[in-house]
């Protein structure tokens, strides 16, 4: 009986700490996205004093970025409320977004960077 009570504890105890892992792990993708989106603001505020050429097309871009740093944002929550069965497929889909929509600003960062 002691056993059991000692096994459950420790089940409980490792999916408190799996849940807490989890939890920092979609605390660290959202704080990257964060700064994603500080990025982003920055590419708005040169598309501002850009040509008009250039600023047309970081316009559209900047749609396209806010889209994905909504959709990505979304996934990112979505790991909160997964399963721990499910929480590997959430994460390698929410870290994939996260690292594509990191390309995507990087590459509007090296269009508005003077030269």
């Amino acid at each position: 009986m002691i056993a059991s009570c000692l096994l459950g504890c420790i089940v409980l105890w490792s999916a408190c700490c799996d849940r807490d892992s989890r939890e920092a792990r979609r605390r660290d993708l959202q704080d990257r996205i964060d700064r994603l989106d500080a990025r982003i603001a920055l590419i708005e505020h040169r598309a501002q004093a850009a040509t008009d050429a250039l600023r047309i097309r970081l316009n559209e871009a900047l749609g396209e970025l806010r889209e994905k740093s909504r959709l990505t944002a979304s996934r990112v929550a979505g790991l909160a409320t997964s399963t721990e069965e499910s929480f590997r497929r959430f994460d390698a889909d929410a870290t994939f977004a996260v690292n594509e929509l990191d390309q995507m600003v990087d590459r509007e960062t090296r269009a508005t960077t003077p030269r």
